[in-house]
């Protein structure tokens, strides 16, 4: 257990994302690129149905981006795109995703400190 604490550990983490939206082929399509991690694609699809879907296919384009800048390792964007999924959007499962994005944001943030000491 103290070895734990002061050393890097990996473990499994799982990310919900969407796989459709009534109507909008971009969501399907941007998702599908996020399965067979073609990221740049993805983030093309899902940004273009933030801008031309109705509100609840905004909010899950929004929170695919979340996770898609997430897997990237931009947490900064990958937050904001979360709180704006949530705030704007109204969509219920980032709001758990947003506080889950902060904290990582933290212990990021401590590692680096940790290191350069």
């Amino acid at each position: 257990m103290y070895g734990q604490r002061i050393a890097p550990t990996w473990f499994p983490v799982v990310r919900n994302y969407y796989k459709r939206s009534k109507g909008d082929l971009n969501i399907k399509i941007g998702a599908r690129m996020m399965e067979v991690n073609n990221w740049d694609e993805a983030i093309v699809y899902l940004s273009e149905a933030v801008n031309t879907g109705k509100r609840k296919t905004k909010g899950r384009a929004a929170h695919n981006l979340a996770v898609v800048y997430e897997i990237l390792g931009d947490l900064e964007t990958a937050k904001l795109w979360a709180q704006d999924a949530w705030a704007k959007y109204r969509n219920k499962g980032s709001k758990n995703y947003s506080f889950i994005l902060g904290n990582r944001i933290k212990e990021q943030r401590v590692l680096e400190y940790q290191e350069m000491e």
